[in-house]
């Protein structure tokens, strides 16, 4: 699985990933709030009437969004240096068994193949750890 430029809805949601104050959960509602557009046109008021955020966190989480910027471009690079590839929740790469939970990553790094298109067959090899 080579590793390549990630798609524009990938680098959306790597965005969401390094913002503190997002989980998984929260990251998921200010999506659903977002309906597809830039994290950039959400303003505090906006955040707070997501559920799960009030005006504190959404202080915190526009913050955030503003610092993740520059930092997104850093992953790429470093995960491109690591020949790895960032797979988000969107690409149809990303497995079918960790996207059906409710708290499952947004974006996850992926290095090696995981098929085998010599014996069409597929399998889950997974090592697991914080940052």
């Amino acid at each position: 699985m080579p590793s390549g430029t990630p798609s524009p809805d990938t680098v959306r949601l790597l965005r969401l990933t390094l913002t503190p104050g997002l989980g998984p959960i929260l990251a998921r509602r200010v999506l659903t709030h977002l309906d597809g557009a830039d994290p950039d046109t959400l303003t505090i008021a906006a955040l707070a009437s997501i559920d799960g955020i009030g005006q504190r966190t959404a202080r915190q989480i526009a913050r955030g969004l503003r610092d993740a910027a520059p930092l997104v471009q850093e992953e790429i690079e470093l995960a491109s240096s690591l020949d790895v590839q960032l797979i988000s929740q969107s690409d149809p790469d990303y497995p079918d068994l960790l996207r059906i939970l409710p708290d499952a990553p947004l974006v996850i790094s992926v290095r090696g193949h995981q098929c085998d298109p010599t014996l069409d067959t597929c399998w889950p090899v997974a090592i697991v750890g914080s940052r």
